[in-house]
């Protein structure tokens, strides 16, 4: 089916993009990466959905505030970037950990709560070996929920994205942002049965959901976690 989403301005400039899809009601959504959004039902003219969003323009504008005040809060609770240098501090699977420069070590390792780094090993380096960690984690995840669904995948990408942690194609492939690494454990999970779910169901309708807390009865507590450390996936 193509692709009718409009992209347009409000009179005070504002960007949103509008969707039509198979619904009742026409709604207005603003993500935490300060997209809006003006979900449509299939029929509804444009000229329509244009005007609802206007007449919402003074809560669109205060709920992109919101979302910023809420971002800044969030990145002042982040540690500073992390460059490899002895004593900065990385977060991976949710925790904090110290890196610590050591020579003769032959390859990063956790100890405690150090990441223990080779003297000579620069920042590529630290990526690969944590994009190796992630591989590990979603791996063993793949298998347990792609058991619990009963279902098989075309194939599965470690991406670079920067926008979503997961996606399904049509086709069933799957692609998962390596950064999912530095989230705790239950993310990961969440979004591994999120994009398997979607091998079974290409849609967000009920019985999508249905399933995904069949296997993963914690999502709702988790989507929230995701929503309030969305700047993770622009992490490193």
């Amino acid at each position: 089916m193509a692709n009718n989403n409009r992209t347009l301005s409000l009179s005070s400039g504002i960007i949103y993009t509008i969707v039509h899809s198979n619904r009742r009601t026409v709604a207005i959504e603003v993500k935490p990466s300060g997209e809006v959004i003006v979900r449509a039902p299939a029929h509804m003219p444009y000229a329509t959905a244009r005007a609802f969003a206007e007449s919402k323009a003074e809560w669109i504008e205060k709920a992109l505030e919101k979302v910023e005040t809420q971002r800044r809060e969030r990145e002042a609770t982040m540690p500073p970037p992390f460059t490899g240098a002895d004593g900065d501090v990385l977060l991976f699977l949710g925790k904090t950990l110290t890196a610590k420069r050591i020579a003769g070590a032959s390859s990063p390792h956790i100890e405690g709560g150090f990441l223990i780094l080779p003297a000579e090993i620069e920042l590529p380096g630290i990526i690969n070996w944590l994009r190796e960690q992630a591989a590990d984690e979603i791996n063993a995840r793949l298998l347990k929920y792609g058991e619990l669904l009963g279902v098989t995948w075309k194939s599965v990408r470690l991406s670079d994205a920067r926008t979503r942690w997961g996606m399904c194609s049509g086709k069933n492939s799957i692609n998962l942002s390596w950064r999912l690494i530095f989230c705790i454990p239950e993310a990961i999970d969440y979004v591994v049965a999120h994009e398997l779910c979607h091998i079974k169901h290409k849609n967000h309708k009920a019985e999508f959901y249905d399933e995904l807390e069949r296997v993963f009865p914690e999502r709702r507590r988790v989507e929230h976690w995701l929503k309030e450390h969305s700047m993770l996936i622009n992490y490193l």
